[in-house]
């Protein structure tokens, strides 16, 4: 029991920064890319401005990693959670 709601808070939390992280990074890739917000000089790069490019499979492969990653990052601390006894836990505090 104690597993599961760690492993489900753990997804949410990843979940909610994941969606927070992708609508930030569409803003400021669409910004980026619309206005010239960065200026390079030309004569050393050949281009006057940062070249963004927003692809949705981009978007889906990190979204997916982060999800990955945060549920994986979620099984060893379930784990230890799941063998204490809440009530020792609590008398101890």
């Amino acid at each position: 029991l104690i597993r599961k709601i760690f492993i489900k808070q753990g997804l949410l939390i990843g979940v909610i920064g994941t969606v927070i992280g992708n609508i930030l990074a569409f803003l400021v890739s669409f910004m980026l890319e619309r206005y010239k917000i960065i200026s390079l000089p030309e004569e050393i790069y050949y281009i006057d401005k940062i070249p963004i490019k927003i692809t949705p499979e981009i978007f889906l492969i990190v979204s997916a990693s982060t999800i990955i990653i945060t549920f994986l990052a979620t099984l060893y601390p379930s784990q230890r959670a799941s063998k204490l006894n809440p009530s020792q836990v609590l008398r101890n505090e």
